[in-house]
């Protein structure tokens, strides 16, 4: 087998790099995909472009020849003044708090409705408010859409640190291994790889992608390679300065003037991870910080050092483990997730809007250099004599002066500063041409008309908002798999007991331990979509003054919707009450209604509570078990509704199951005190009604639906009507013809009474 080199910009082709069973050939196909993608970002211009934004944005100009933090004198003579207006930074800014200025909603979905999942969600929803304070996810969430807008493209990876977190044991070799945690990093697009030539982000099948690690500790866990380690440094990576200066902006200014180069505590380490498929089957996780410093492959765990850049063994990455972020099912991820303002149509590549900025921004610079330079040049008063005048001046007192000349003409003050209007008419324009160009117009930068109302302001923020819907959504996407990339680690790695500090749901703090098996029943999380009026003040303020005019929130509640944006505490009853109507009709569609009702062993009956309602058995078994405190006004026209579609009227059971329920309901309904109704904004109970004769019924006589459609027995079988409380019900008349009576007309009673 022929091995290239991968300083000859390629590795052997004759097997998958990935699945390669030797290391250093594996690494070498690493490095050569490494160089690859990096010279398409040169090739394609990208690279260049990420540069000249990412020294834009820090003020020095679109070619890194300016500083905004001092004026710059420039000229054969020093006779021209470099003045820098970051325009450019300022418009950045504004789309990012644009974009992540209102918190996301985020929810927990549960594998199933069972009670245990639903239960696991509702912790998991607590969870991820704990983990935005100890993982600080909105922060990167929101570093991530700053490098994305400014940058066209942002990866962000969740990886497992097992270096961290509370101490659990002590390994045979005396190492105090550690619980481990989530670490979430934020990488340029200098700073991960991926395949060029894939058709979509979601054919994505590796990743390869860096982060700087102390190398004296890498030395100390990795004793073999601590020659290796010493003698790197961040300014020696392995494909550093390869491709033609794709990679020197992620050096900075300081840096690139220091002396001192290759003499950093840091180094750059490596990790590929590749997902399993037909081509490396069982996939492959792969650390390394040169092609001859190998310090981790899950391929070859008996060579590789068991302690890992992270601690594998105590993470549970064992060698029989294979891919490690693969669960029990077979699902696998790379744990990370690229976002891109918007894609080049029929390619992979990011593209953001701000590209197109830096030319106007240079001329904005030019601008503000044509009034610096004129006012350098003439902004100092000069005085006008005539020739030979005889000129004295006498100081009287402070700044007065007396001015004596000979001659007819005084002298004259004259004015040195001229500049063309068209200047000024240039530079409003291309300011102007910028926010044109990124949809960010005079609300949005805080330059609202004198006298504009609210609601014009929302509606114009809200309009720049929807020009970067599809930012929104790539951000929103972002959290999304953030969130649920988080919750998958836990799951995976998170084998002992845990404490988590908890917000309940009245600020109540409570430190809660978890495990993966307390979260194993949570899916993933989901975002709601976030309607773009309610980013914006004007829109909050519109939105919450009609309700606070209404009374329908509180002063507090309405000064906490305008500061944060947010509605969940309000609104809380009214979104989970509507979750569970539109759960309970889901449980109708498929025919289960009411559970049994338990019968009294002594008269045969249905047992009875004290206020004539029906008790009901626990089969254990799922059923739907209404409150007296439910909303039954809300409640019954969603049930009736499910009886609306003609396929579910002809099936029984659940036409059934959904009469049981309404009819159960009005009971409730009317047994429940008038204060709470009042309370929970409803409205009074329709009084029963007995078509066709009086049927008492139970709870006050409300009728009830009889056999086939009542409340069944514990037996199974609906309770029918004892003969002596059988109602005499008119007959319909006799066929005049025959002098039969019409069977398919006539009123069988078929509902169960009191006892």
């Amino acid at each position: 087998m022929t091995v290239l080199r991968p300083e000859d910009g390629n590795a052997d082709e004759s097997v998958y790099f990935a699945a390669n069973p030797d290391s250093r050939t594996a690494v070498s196909g690493v490095l050569s995909r490494i160089r690859r993608y990096r010279e398409s970002l040169r090739l394609s211009g990208r690279a260049a472009k990420m540069r000249k934004n990412w020294i834009a944005w820090q003020g020095f100009g679109p070619r890194g020849d300016a500083d905004a933090s001092r004026v710059l004198s420039d000229g054969e003579q020093g006779e021209l003044i470099r003045t820098t207006v970051n325009h450019f930074a300022s418009l950045v800014n504004q789309a990012c708090v644009l974009i992540t200025g209102t918190k996301p909603a985020i929810k927990a979905v549960p594998t199933s409705s069972d009670f245990d999942s639903l239960a696991q969600a509702q912790f998991a929803d607590a969870l991820n408010d704990a983990c935005e304070r100890d993982l600080a996810t909105p922060q990167k969430e929101a570093e991530a859409a700053l490098t994305m807008i400014l940058m066209s493209e942002v990866c962000l990876l969740q990886d497992w640190d097992a270096r961290v977190g509370k101490d659990e044991m002590v390994d045979e070799t005396g190492r105090v291994l550690k619980q481990g945690d989530v670490r979430v990093y934020v990488l340029t697009p200098f700073d991960y790889v991926t395949d060029p030539d894939v058709q979509d982000v979601q054919s994505h099948r590796w990743i390869a992608w860096r982060r700087r690690v102390n190398k004296w500790e890498l030395a100390a866990d990795h004793p073999q390679h601590k020659d290796r380690l010493i003698g790197s440094s961040v300014y020696r990576d392995a494909v550093a300065h390869s491709t033609d200066g794709a990679d020197s902006f992620e050096l900075r200014k300081r840096e690139q003037e220091r002396s001192d180069k290759g003499h950093s505590d840091e180094v750059y380490v490596w990790e590929l991870r590749h997902l399993p498929t037909s081509a490396c089957q069982n996939g492959r996780l792969l650390r390394f910080v040169t092609e001859d410093c190998i310090l981790y492959d899950s391929m070859n765990v008996a060579q590789a050092p068991t302690e890992g850049l992270d601690g594998e063994a105590a993470a549970g990455t064992h060698a029989d483990a294979g891919y490690p972020y693969q669960d029990k099912d077979g699902g696998a991820s790379l744990m990370s997730v690229i976002a891109a303002p918007e894609y080049i149509p029929g390619i992979v590549d990011g593209h953001t809007p701000f590209f197109d900025l830096l030319s106007l921004q240079e001329g904005v610079d030019l601008c503000a250099m044509i009034f610096g330079s004129a006012i350098n040049s003439g902004g100092l008063q000069n005085v006008y004599v005539s020739r030979g005048a005889n000129i004295a001046a006498a100081k009287i007192t402070g700044a007065l002066n007396v001015v004596e000349f000979d001659g007819p003409n005084p002298p004259i003050a004259q004015e040195n500063v001229a500049i063309s209007p068209h200047v000024m008419e240039w530079a409003n324009a291309l300011v102007t041409w910028m926010r044109q160009r990124v949809s960010l117009n005079d609300v949005v930068v805080g330059e609202p008309s004198k006298g504009m109302p609210a609601q014009a302001m929302a509606l114009l923020r809200a309009q720049a908002v929807e020009f970067h819907s599809r930012l929104q959504a790539s951000y929103e996407r972002m959290v999304e798999q953030d969130r649920s990339n988080v919750l998958k680690l836990y799951q995976l790695f998170a084998h002992t007991d845990r404490v988590a500090i908890i917000t309940g749901k009245g600020s109540a703090w409570a430190a809660k331990s978890f495990s993966s098996a307390s979260i194993g029943k949570v899916a993933r999380y989901a975002v709601e979509a976030v309607n773009p009026v309610t980013k914006t003040l004007a829109g909050r303020v519109a939105f919450a003054q009609p309700l606070l005019d209404t009374g329908r929130i509180t002063i507090e509640q309405y000064l906490r919707i305008c500061q944060t944006g947010r509605d969940e505490p309000v609104f809380d009853f009214v979104r989970n009450n509507q979750a569970r109507i539109q759960r309970e009709k889901e449980m109708l569609m498929q025919g289960i209604g009411l559970p049994p009702m338990l019968i009294d062993p002594m008269t045969g009956q249905p047992a009875l509570d004290p206020s004539g309602l029906p008790q009901f058995a626990d089969d254990g078994n799922e059923h739907i078990r209404p409150l007296i405190t439910d909303t039954h006004w809300l409640d019954i026209p969603e049930e009736l509704a499910v009886l609306a579609t003609p396929e579910v009227r002809d099936n029984p059971q659940v036409v059934k199951a959904v009469s049981e329920l309404v009819h159960y309901r009005l009971s409730l309904w009317r047994t429940m005190d008038p204060a709470i109704i009042m309370l929970l904004g409803g409205t009074p109970p329709p009084p029963p009604m007995a078509p066709m004769g009086a049927m008492p019924g139970v709870g006050g006589g409300t009728p009830q639906l009889g056999a086939g459609a009542g409340p069944s027995s514990g037996t199974g079988q609906p309770p029918g009507p004892t003969p002596e409380r059988q109602p005499r019900l008119p007959q319909p008349p006799g066929n005049p013809i025959t002098g039969q009576q019409d069977l398919q007309t006539s009123v069988t009673p078929s509902m169960p009474q009191a006892a």
